[in-house]
């Protein structure tokens, strides 16, 4: 859809939504045009046809430069009123669509840092959960319970946690924070990420309040088909029988082509390098072909994983 429906909307609207905005009170109907949010959080006529579809077109979007120049000084002058409370200014529920607006469009461009300054100002610096979840890359990340007993095995899980939250980027994990899932799933909250808990009821344990969404299945099954479902890319941790079976599944998938979507073992000091032969042995002894193996990645460090989930 093209942006030519944003700038004809403009025309008759946006001088008076400007005005309604440096007075500290929205009284008109024009916040679906003038802070645009992504596709399918709403839906009324307006939230649909006025719905960014990707970040691809608020990319566009901010390269218009009519498009560019109201969003930049609208948002700035919502940021130069006195006081830090949205709803005062937008009411309820324009201003949660105000906060999906600032999330989408820091993300299109987070070198425009007016964006995140109004979500520090009037949300506490929070993302708006929803937004993210349409917008960013979901990781599955399989891990243990336990927190093994190298080290560097804590430490580098709670790496990968801080480089998921500081990108912005959404966990999706097993549940609690018991052992690695906690090492992960904690610091990516600390880090400002959003998680994603899917955990079954039999197992269900106390979860950050901080986690953004919680999905109750019945079983692990479900709950391994549901993280397989939702995710953009997977990382296995070092973990046990549990983890090895959620990741062999996603690469029985990939080789069946159910699923294109990128993996890898996180292969934390020589963890893995078992795994790695006893792959090879299976192309030796005809189980496994030479393509489907070079199909199955080890990264050895974080550098790596990244490289290999963002591909």
């Amino acid at each position: 859809m093209r942006l030519d429906r944003f700038i004809i909307a403009q025309e008759n609207d946006y001088q008076q939504a400007l005005k309604e905005i440096r007075n500290g009170h929205k009284r008109s109907h024009w916040i679906w045009y003038i802070f645009p949010q992504i596709k399918g959080l709403g839906r009324s006529y307006n939230a649909e046809y006025y719905g960014i579809t990707n970040l691809s077109e608020a990319r566009d979007y901010l390269q218009n430069p009519t498009l560019r120049e109201h969003l930049l000084e609208i948002t700035q002058a919502f940021y130069d009123l006195d006081g830090n409370d949205p709803v005062k200014v937008l009411g309820g529920i324009d201003a949660k669509k105000v906060k999906s607006c600032m999330t989408l469009f820091y993300k299109a461009d987070p070198k425009i840092t007016l964006f995140k300054d109004v979500l520090d100002k009037y949300y506490g610096g929070q993302l708006d959960f929803n937004t993210l979840e349409k917008i960013s890359l979901k990781i599955a990340v399989f891990c243990g319970s336990t927190h093994g007993t190298d080290p560097e095995f804590v430490k580098q899980a709670k790496a990968l946690g801080a480089w998921i939250g500081d990108h912005h980027h959404v966990l999706i994990y097993g549940g609690g924070h018991a052992g690695s899932m906690g090492d992960v799933s904690l610091s990516c909250l600390d880090h400002g990420g959003q998680c994603i808990s899917i955990a079954p009821l039999f197992l269900k344990r106390e979860e950050d309040p901080r986690v953004a969404r919680h999905i109750d299945v019945v079983d692990l099954s479900a709950r391994k088909k549901a993280m397989i479902e939702m995710a953009d890319a997977f990382v296995a941790l070092p973990g046990g029988p549990g983890t090895l079976e959620e990741i062999s599944d996603v690469i029985s998938q990939v080789r069946l082509r159910r699923i294109s979507k990128p993996y890898c073992f996180f292969n934390i000091d020589r963890y893995y390098d078992p795994l790695i032969t006893m792959y090879d042995e299976k192309v030796e002894k005809g189980f496994f072909t030479k393509v489907h193996r070079k199909q199955i990645l080890f990264a050895s460090t974080l550098d790596e994983v990244i490289k290999i989930i963002e591909s």
